[in-house]
């Protein structure tokens, strides 16, 4: 068995033989020479690793050391969040140059003086004697709170209602004799008209031309909006302007829907909402910077409630609803804990 096989190797060598002198091939071998043997560089992350860290890790002290700091910083982001002071300074969040900005810069410049404010009332029937009552109490209520109010409100019905009084002393030299013969339009136009230097204003006080930019008229002639003014006291800090800004409004609200109607009021407001027919509110113009913080909380709730609702929605599908929902836990307290880190580092977020 051996010779055959030998000899059939050598047979079928020896064609393969003949078969390469006939087309002239020629066969080449090539040598290189190897590099010497380097033994591979030693990872010192992993030798780290493994002496070092993971020794520590699965030690149970390791465990509660790790589960304290974790307490403190969910604690403390719990307390930031409910301490959490709303927005940064109001100079460097508006536009350099705007009329909000050059409020701000002579607000701070000239701070001895509060910011003005009006309280404006829309389409409302000022010959009802209800909703005069209730005027009168609001600005009762407003002249009360003198943390964030100053005193006077400058109003005009005081002014008005003496105009009014067929029967004063001031009734021949301020033309009202017959007044109440005249619509409460009419009434309203005389009274603007009397001049700051008339005998009606410098002996009697009764001095409507002071609050002709206080009352706007419709096109018909009826009265369309009223205000009145009134002052904040000196502001310094963004906490006062917000609580200023809540108080007033708080207490305005309360009485929206007290207040009668006129019929163009009615009609112009029918099926709005309560901001659209809204009709008395507070104005002043850091309430449009500081307006925000009323709905703020709400939005960044909202958006929280949407990233968690994401992760559960996106870890569902890939693995179950348990795991999403402990990977919506660890994101939430991972969060959390982010918010005490800086709390307790006096960032300010």
């Amino acid at each position: 068995f051996f010779f055959f096989s030998s000899r059939r190797r050598h047979t079928r060598s020896s064609l393969v033989s003949w078969a390469r002198r006939c087309v002239q091939e020629t066969d080449v071998i090539l040598c290189i020479k190897a590099p010497e043997y380097t033994p591979p560089r030693k990872d010192l992350m992993r030798h780290l690793f493994e002496t070092h860290f993971t020794p520590l890790v699965v030690k149970q002290s390791f465990h509660w050391i790790v589960a304290i700091f974790v307490g403190i910083f969910l604690i403390s982001g719990i307390v930031a969040i409910v301490n959490l002071p709303l927005g940064i300074d109001q100079k460097a969040s508006v536009s350099t140059g705007s009329d909000i900005y050059n409020y701000f810069m002579a607000q701070e410049k000239l701070g001895d003086a509060g910011p003005p404010s009006y309280l404006i009332f829309r389409d409302i029937d000022y010959t009802d004697q209800k909703t005069l009552s209730n005027i009168f109490d609001l600005l009762d209520v407003l002249s009360a709170q003198s943390d964030t109010i100053q005193k006077p409100i400058v109003s005009w019905l005081k002014s008005f209602k003496m105009f009014l009084m067929e029967s004063g002393d001031w009734a021949k030299t301020c033309g009202t004799q017959g007044i109440s013969a005249y619509p409460f339009s009419e009434q309203m136009r005389r009274f603007v008209d009397i001049k700051i230097n008339s005998d009606c204003c410098l002996r009697y006080g009764i001095c409507g031309e002071q609050f002709v930019k206080d009352i706007i008229f419709d096109k018909g002639g009826e009265i369309e909006t009223t205000r009145f003014r009134f002052q904040h006291p000196p502001l310094r800090c963004q906490e006062d302007f917000i609580r200023d800004l809540q108080a007033t409004r708080y207490f305005v609200d309360q009485y929206h829907g007290k207040f009668k109607q006129t019929k163009q009021g009615e009609e112009k407001y029918k099926g709005k909402d309560i901001d659209e027919s809204r009709q008395v509110f507070a104005y002043s113009l850091f309430y449009v910077y500081f307006e925000q913080y009323y709905y703020v909380r709400g939005v960044l709730a909202q958006n929280i409630l949407l990233a968690i609702a994401a992760v559960i929605f996106a870890t569902q599908l890939i693995t179950s609803l348990i795991s999403a929902l402990f990977v919506a836990a660890a994101v939430l307290l991972t969060a959390i804990s982010l918010i005490g880190v800086c709390y307790l580092s006096l960032i300010h977020i």
